[in-house]
């Protein structure tokens, strides 16, 4: 700003408007980065991007340093990572005991970033009758010398458990 006058000290007595006693001007030399923190990593879990605000003071790039600093970089992160367990398999026995088994792994698919103490189990017991059905040993000899007589055979449920073979089935010889 500068000022302005009129030298007899009344601004009638000058012709026309004063000129202007402010002009604009553009002065860059102090111009700065402004900033702003960095985003989130992606979903949270495994690799993403982060992201974050940069604008110069001014609003204009050109005013600010040549060196940018980056929007944007890689990141990797496990805060929002979680165990995934897929459907459990199959009893492998079909009749008695048995085991099941299932796939369990990181959302990131890198297992160390997921609470280890967390993990579901990926393998199980499992007991199943579907499949149970009398098995009958093989005869004996008649138990008579000489006439009617009995002979016999052993029958059992494979499982161990009479309860697990159907109660209506007949064997056959």
């Amino acid at each position: 700003q500068r000022d302005v006058w009129c030298p007899s000290g009344n601004d009638d007595d000058c012709p026309g408007e004063p000129p202007n006693a402010t002009e604009e001007c553009r002065y860059a030399g102090s111009c700065m980065w402004n900033v702003g923190a960095w985003g989130a990593c992606g979903d949270g879990c495994g690799s993403g991007v982060q992201y974050r605000s940069v604008a110069c003071q001014s609003f204009d790039p050109a005013d600010c340093p040549a060196d940018q600093p980056a929007v944007e970089r890689q990141c990797y992160a496990t805060t929002a990572c979680s165990w995934k367990a897929d459907p459990w398999t199959m009893c492998d026995s079909d009749c008695g005991e048995g085991r099941r088994a299932r796939n369990v792994s990181c959302s990131s698919g890198v297992d160390g970033d997921c609470d280890l103490a967390l993990r579901p189990t990926a393998e199980e017991r499992c007991y199943e009758t579907s499949g149970c059905e009398w098995q009958a040993g093989d005869w004996s000899a008649c138990l008579a010398d000489c006439g009617e007589g009995l002979r016999v055979r052993s029958i059992s449920c494979p499982s161990g458990e009479a309860n697990d073979c159907p109660a209506t089935e007949t064997l056959h010889a």
